[in-house]
């Protein structure tokens, strides 16, 4: 008889980044910027909004590290699905964080996993030859340009959660099939993230055991969902 193993399958992790990103949205619509930024906000308002905020940034390395799975696994059409979500997702994005149907401040994270998707991408299909360390710093240099030049993943204004997103990517790529290096580089990934990425490296220590390959892999819906939360965000934002 086959022992039911312990721990957080997929679906579950999939379920507490969605739960984490919809918090952060959560903050969005009680702190909303005007002309002045936030100045029309009262302290409590700000402290709960701020809180929501940072809390939802622990959802990065298990976004990242499912979008990994998902490499190793094979599952075709990971950029198409990662590109559709990223531009269904942009207008309500900016109408809930900018009030606005478009702006270039910032887009949302779905680009800034794109991004490291193609990055890796990149990396399988470097030549084996000795200039294989200088392209790929080459390539890695190249999206962090392209995630600071257009805001990808942009938080607050200011944080540059984008460039979180790459580094738990390449993190979980490089170091997959070492579990503790790959943990512990994340966890300093995350602690250089304003500490609260570290919390998801935590939740993704509690996955079940070999999750990486025997776990069927979440429902389609739950990757829809997170355009979904926006939209409904978005729209409270607009009527309160």
């Amino acid at each position: 008889m086959e022992t039911k193993r312990k721990g957080l399958s997929l679906t579950a992790l999939t379920a507490i980044a969605l739960a984490l990103l919809a918090l952060g949205m959560l903050g969005n619509v009680v702190v909303q910027p005007t002309h002045d930024g936030y100045l029309d906000a009262s302290l409590g308002k700000l402290t709960v909004g701020m809180l929501l905020e940072t809390v939802s940034w622990a959802a990065a390395p298990i976004v990242c590290w499912l979008l990994v799975v998902l490499i190793k696994r094979g599952v075709p059409f990971i950029g198409v699905g990662i590109l559709a979500i990223a531009v269904v997702s942009e207008v309500p994005h900016d109408v809930l964080t900018h009030q606005t149907l478009w702006t270039a401040e910032s887009q949302n994270p779905a680009w800034a996993l794109l991004i490291s998707w193609i990055v890796i991408q990149a990396f399988q299909r470097l030549p084996q030859s000795q200039l294989r360390i200088l392209l790929a710093v080459a390539v890695v240099i190249a999206a962090l340009i392209w995630i600071f030049g257009f805001s990808l993943g942009t938080r607050l204004g200011v944080i540059p959660l984008g460039f979180g997103y790459l580094a738990f990517t390449l993190v979980f790529y490089a170091l997959w099939g070492s579990e503790n290096r790959m943990m512990f580089s994340a966890g300093g990934v995350g602690a250089a993230m304003f500490i609260t990425p570290a919390l998801g490296v935590v939740v993704l220590h509690y996955r079940r055991s070999l999750t990486e390959t025997l776990d069927p892999l979440p429902q389609l819906g739950l990757a829809v969902a997170y355009p979904v939360l926006l939209a409904v965000a978005a729209a409270l934002s607009a009527v309160i």
